[in-house]
């Protein structure tokens, strides 16, 4: 391999390199709750995996009970939040 070919070869890994960074970038995006997982494999970005949660309640405007609910689940149900 001479110079010219090394150079493109490493011009084509930064390439690669800046376009995983601005593709994991555009992942975090909006992100306010939930995960996102980079999936790399022989050093290379193959997969971003989203998992986002949506708040559907404010904890806030829910009731007393409801909170009460929410924070002390019944003893036997441990699974219940």
């Amino acid at each position: 391999m001479d110079d010219r070919e090394s150079q493109s070869d490493e011009q084509m890994e930064d390439v690669r390199k800046q376009w995983e960074a601005q593709e994991i970038q555009n992942a975090l995006r909006g992100l306010r709750f939930g995960s996102r997982h980079v999936i790399v494999q022989d050093g290379i970005v193959v997969q971003i995996d989203r998992t986002e949660k949506k708040r559907l309640v404010k904890p806030h405007s829910t009731t007393s009970a409801a909170r009460t609910a929410i924070t002390h689940p019944p003893a036997n149900r441990p699974w219940v939040r």
